[in-house]
């Protein structure tokens, strides 16, 4: 069961702004068993949120909408599979199940899998049960870590099923691989992603992604230091025919790039040394048919330390798609380096943005007025913002600071956060869900997901 945690304050007056509930325990595992990597589907009765758990198990919480309680929670079945890595979770608007994917192992091969919750208030527990899982891709060598952050989302709803998409990235080659799913998942056709019959590669995997209208678009580190993007486009046979987004503000550059300064993970920029790689996080605006936004963390530059969040437009026009400038989300002014990481970005019916991110502007090893990249014990706050002009300014709160609720305190068990959280919306609310034990929990858990409720007048 969910536990309520200390009250937060609301965001500050400037025209509508939104309620933040106090923060709320969604799931935790056992106390040997970290959770991390949560992501969140959010349907009209009930949310849902999958996260990794550190024993390789997946783990699950379930929100009831109408009580506003975390009522349900704990690992998924693994039946004959072992070692769950990097789950994702969506909505299937349709029959209001939930499909969540990730990959595991079984009889000496890896597979990405996916487990449908069917959503069922005649069942036992008052909500439903998840189904056996199934392979959605051939077989690769269990000791061969060679498939990497499949990540799931929900295309267009049919009369009688869901649209579902899977993307994911192969370590040995670079090589990135789709899935697509017309009858709500019981059958998948896709292949590897290529562009006039040569295989995309790159370096890192390619998660979130977005679904406009009948395209999928995908962002993908092409490098260290450069992020690309791709379109699919659906076909009759249910395969995808797929192109790079051109750049159509540069004639000079046919394919659109987007350089940042953070070379590999964010490794030694960050407290704790955590792992964080930098993943081009992409929101599809629902105001518009020709807008995206992408949300990253960089360094301030080639030689700083100093870790940001960023959020750039993308605009599509006749001769492809335009960058726009490059915004700084994270408003803290102090003259230290203090670090922005691990954003999680969304835009709502209103063309609203919100982000979610770690933030650790609120800490200092008390001999100095920052919190060194070297620091064995980091501490770190959720902050959440949001921008009504398009990505132009930007507004900041805490999610999770204020001297009622302690920091995260990822050092306590030394717990990673690894490489991504989670936000979603439906109507004006919002929900964040992030991993981290606070000073304030049992702490005998090494980690635990939490969740705040946002919510627009």
């Amino acid at each position: 069961m969910a536990t309520t945690l200390s009250c937060l304050s609301l965001l500050p007056a400037v025209g509508q702004t939104p309620t933040v509930q106090a923060r709320k325990i969604a799931v935790q595992g056992p106390s040997d068993d970290g959770l991390i990597e949560p992501t969140i589907a959010i349907g009209e009765d009930i949310a849902m949120v999958v996260a990794r758990g550190g024993d390789g198990s997946p783990y699950y919480a379930i929100l009831d909408r109408a009580s506003d309680a975390w009522v349900l929670g704990g690992p998924i079945a693994k039946g004959s599979w072992v070692g769950f890595w990097d789950g994702s979770v969506a909505y299937d608007s349709v029959t209001s199940d939930f499909v969540t994917t990730c990959y595991a192992g079984q009889s000496g091969s890896r597979h990405v899998v996916v487990s449908t919750f069917d959503y069922d208030t005649s069942h036992a527990n008052g909500y439903g049960e998840w189904s056996d899982w199934q392979a959605i891709s051939p077989g690769d060598p269990v000791g061969d870590p060679s498939i990497d952050k499949p990540y799931m989302i929900a295309g267009e709803p049919g009369t009688t099923a869901q649209e579902y998409y899977v993307v994911w990235w192969h370590f040995g080659s670079g090589a990135y691989e789709y899935r697509h799913s017309t009858d709500s998942g019981a059958n998948w056709t896709g292949g590897e992603i290529k562009v006039g019959g040569q295989s995309v590669t790159g370096g890192f995997a390619a998660q979130p992604a977005v679904v406009k209208e009948d395209d999928f678009y995908v962002a993908y580190r092409k490098n260290t230091t450069q992020f690309r993007f791709l379109v699919g486009e659906d076909q009759p046979s249910g395969k995808l025919t797929w192109a790079h987004f051109l750049d159509g503000c540069d004639e000079e550059t046919p394919i659109l790039k987007l350089n940042i300064n953070l070379s590999g993970s964010a490794g030694s920029k960050l407290p704790g040394s955590f792992q964080a790689n930098s993943t081009a996080q992409l929101a599809a605006d629902p105001t518009s048919d020709t807008r995206l936004y992408v949300a990253y963390h960089d360094l301030a530059g080639s030689t700083s330390t100093d870790m940001n969040v960023y959020v750039q437009r993308l605009d599509k026009h006749a001769t492809g798609w335009c960058l726009g400038t490059k915004v700084q989300v994270n408003d803290d002014t102090t003259i230290f380096e203090s670090d922005q990481f691990l954003p999680a970005i969304t835009v709502d019916e209103e063309g609203r943005v919100h982000v979610i991110f770690y933030d650790d502007r609120n800490y200092t090893d008390g001999a100095s007025d920052i919190q060194p990249d070297n620091s064995a014990n980091p501490k770190f706050d959720v902050y959440y913002a949001y921008s009504t002009n398009q990505g132009a300014a930007w507004e900041n709160a805490e999610l999770l600071a204020l001297p009622a609720e302690p920091a995260l305190d990822q050092g306590l068990q030394n717990q990673d956060p690894r490489e991504y959280i989670g936000i979603g919306y439906e109507g004006d609310v919002l929900y964040g869900v992030y991993t981290g034990t606070s000073t304030q929990d049992t702490q005998s858990n090494k980690a635990v997901i939490s969740a705040n409720k946002i919510t627009w007048p």
